[in-house]
């Protein structure tokens, strides 16, 4: 009963602040706007859909991106987007350092085996639709400015090889890229030949690039199949997005009017963390619903269709459809917080007839903002050299290490194929890079296999975690193996770090993520230890 009550009572209090949202919401539109009743009636049911939506998912960005929109869109947008210049640019320039620093948690993962960082943020690729989002509203507030063109440009490619070079964020190098390519076309284009952009065509061309990438990707999702060969390829070149959405909609039931509540870890990535559907339609339609997904829809169609008129430059219009197409590939331009460019679609043109003389406006944000995301940039790529390098010649070797009772041994030949033993379980499979930091090398194995040919291994996972001197040395730094094996309930493994004066410390890892656990979640889990390095190894024995 008490359970009963602590539930109904965080239900309504959810309903309470979401009717209290609508109402807000719905003042504000009658006050500001003269609307019909059919018009008030479809804001209210869309308000209504988009929060229940939200309750359902627990997944807050895209409706509070549609609450500002629609609290801002009737205020210039290029003057929102210097605003949004001018708070964002210094604190993600803030962030990467804190997190170069120390101060803030610098998170790494390995796309590919390649190693990089996420500097403060949650992953890489979040902070390059950051940057594209920055250096994109930057190029189409400043580029029609004959010194804001180049300073334009060559931010935009600047920022586009960081994010391939450093982040490893080839979809953000992309747009990046194209910013400052189609900034330059533009000037050619529109200021020397006089080229005009029809509206209607190009509104034309905007909806059909929507219905056709929705219809495309909702289908695929839904009857994809790795035996059909025209659907592997498709799958590869979206990064396997379409395999992984598929995966989804076959576990949860397909598609929902209402949506689902998000899952945020699981074993969709071979044994890692799965917490995104990336493709932005499919995430929309599996997550929040095809009612959110058909109202979000009409009112890009609407935005596109009736606000539009005032735009005729290529940019704006190719800045559009980069926002439509990367939509395929992430879902960071579904949010306005990583995507400033979406205030074309849905704030004030007119004071693009109205007013206006740009090149007697200054570039925003300030110049000294920029230059620190630079200094950011710069260090973080140094940092990113400097912790990235691996070498697979340091990681062959044998070690075992022996704490109380629990003993686990590992070894590793020159192709990476490694030897697990952990208490009774005994394994074999390949090695590959999966993630790192500063002092250490995370690992995960490969198809592994049991040593006794007759046990079930389809559903063993393993992971290890070595320090970047490898096996040979003095062992110093982090130690862990993990396995686990849902079908039989296996979850063990032990981990041990290795002080230079002689103390370790160590405990079990089977209580966390062992892909994520920072040194300071082990620590707080963990005894004291000495330590004993002996031609068998490295021992373990009580501290005192």
């Amino acid at each position: 009963m008490q359970d009963s009550l602590v539930w109904a009572g965080g239900g309504l209090e959810n309903v309470a602040i979401s009717l209290t949202t609508a109402c807000v919401l719905i003042t504000i539109f009658l006050k500001r706007y003269e609307r019909t009743i059919a018009q008030i009636i479809a804001t209210v049911l869309s308000i209504v859909v988009l929060t229940y939506s939200l309750q359902r998912t627990d997944s807050y960005l895209l409706v509070i991106s549609c609450f500002v929109l629609f609290a801002v869109s009737d205020v210039d947008y290029r003057k929102l987007m210097k605003i949004y210049l001018q708070v964002m640019v210094p604190c993600i320039a803030a962030i990467m350092l804190l997190s170069i620093a120390g101060l803030v948690v610098n998170k790494d993962v390995a796309p590919g085996g390649r190693l990089v960082f996420s500097y403060g943020f949650t992953h890489p690729n979040t902070l390059g639709a950051l940057l594209v989002s920055v250096f994109g509203a930057f190029a189409c507030i400043n580029r029609e400015k004959k010194r804001g063109l180049p300073l334009a440009v060559a931010l935009s490619w600047i920022s586009g090889g960081y994010a391939m070079m450093v982040l490893n964020s080839h979809a953000s190098a992309v747009v990046l890229f194209c910013y400052g390519l189609i900034a330059l076309v533009e000037r050619l284009l529109v200021f020397r030949f006089r080229v005009a952009f029809n509206p209607k065509r190009m509104s034309f061309l905007v909806v059909a690039c929507l219905v056709v990438s929705i219809a495309f990707v909702l289908a695929l999702v839904a009857v994809y199949t790795s035996e059909s060969a025209a659907m592997t390829v498709v799958n590869k070149l979206f990064h396997s997005r379409i395999s992984h959405a598929h995966r989804y909609f076959v576990e949860h039931g397909g598609y929902t009017l209402f949506g689902r509540g998000f899952v945020r870890a699981s074993s969709y990535h071979d044994g890692g963390a799965f917490s995104a559907i990336d493709c932005g339609y499919a995430n929309l339609a599996l997550v929040y619903g095809l009612a959110s997904l058909c109202i979000l829809s009409i009112a890009v169609v609407r935005a596109v269709a009736y606000g539009m008129r005032g735009i005729t430059t290529c940019f704006e219009w190719a800045a559009i459809l980069l926002m439509l197409a990367q939509v395929l590939f992430e879902v960071y331009p579904l949010y306005l917080s990583s995507n400033a460019l979406l205030l074309l679609l849905f704030c004030n043109k007119e004071a693009r007839a109205n007013d206006v003389d740009l090149k007697r406006v200054p570039c925003d944000p300030r110049f000294g903002f920029i230059a620190l995301l630079l200094v950011a940039m710069v260090l973080s790529g140094g940092y990113g050299i400097r912790n990235s390098a691996t070498s697979a010649s340091l990681l062959p070797g044998e070690v075992t290490i022996e704490r109380d009772e629990n003993t686990f041994s590992v070894t590793v030949a020159e192709n990476l194929d490694a030897s697990i033993r952990y208490g009774d379980v005994l394994l074999h499979g390949h090695l590959v890079l999966c993630g790192g930091d500063e002092e250490s090398l995370l690992y995960q194995v490969k198809k592994p296999e049991y040593d006794d040919a007759t046990k079930d291994s389809s559903t063993l996972t393993a992971i290890l975690r070595v320090p970047r001197s490898g096996f040979v040395g003095d062992c110093l730094g982090p130690w862990m193996v993990y396995i686990a094996d849902a079908s039989i309930g296996l979850d063990i493994g032990d981990w041990a770090y290795v002080a230079s004066d002689n103390t370790a410390m160590a405990g079990s890892c089977a209580f966390f993520n062992p892909m994520t656990a920072t040194r300071s979640t082990l620590m707080s889990m963990s005894s004291q230890y000495k330590w004993l390095l002996n031609d068998d190894g490295l021992l373990l024995y009580t501290h005192g």
